[in-house]
C-alpha cells in the first residue's frame, strides 16, 4: 500500500483492480503526469498518490463526473486526504 496516499476511493467489493485502473487513467484526464494508485487489505477501498493538490482533484473528478459520467464505472466516491498519521489498533 502506498504510505503517503492523499486520496482514498470506495469502490465496489471485488472490483478494486477495475476501480485502480478507472482512477489512474481519470487522475491522468484531469493533469496528474504521474499518479499512483493501489489496492488495501480492505475489500471495496483503494488508495492513491496524486502530484496535485487532493482538494482540487476531487473538485476536478466531479466536474469530468458532471460532463461525462459514463467514465465512472466503477468508483464510488474519492476523499481528499489533507495528513496521514501512523496508529496503532
Amino acid at each position: 500500500m502506498i504510505s503517503d496516499f492523499n486520496l482514498i476511493i470506495s469502490c465496489a467489493r471485488r472490483l478494486e483492480n477495475e476501480a485502480c485502473s478507472e482512477i489512474w487513467f481519470l487522475l491522468g484526464e484531469i493533469g496528474d503526469e504521474d499518479p499512483k494508485v493501489k489496492t488495501t487489505e480492505i475489500s471495496g477501498l483503494i488508495v492513491a498518490k496524486t502530484s496535485l493538490d487532493p482538494f482540487q482533484a476531487v473538485q476536478k473528478l466531479r466536474e469530468m463526473l458532471r460532463r461525462s459520467p459514463a467514465e465512472f464505472r466503477y468508483t464510488l466516491k474519492v476523499v481528499p486526504i489533507e495528513t496521514v498519521v501512523p496508529t496503532r489498533l
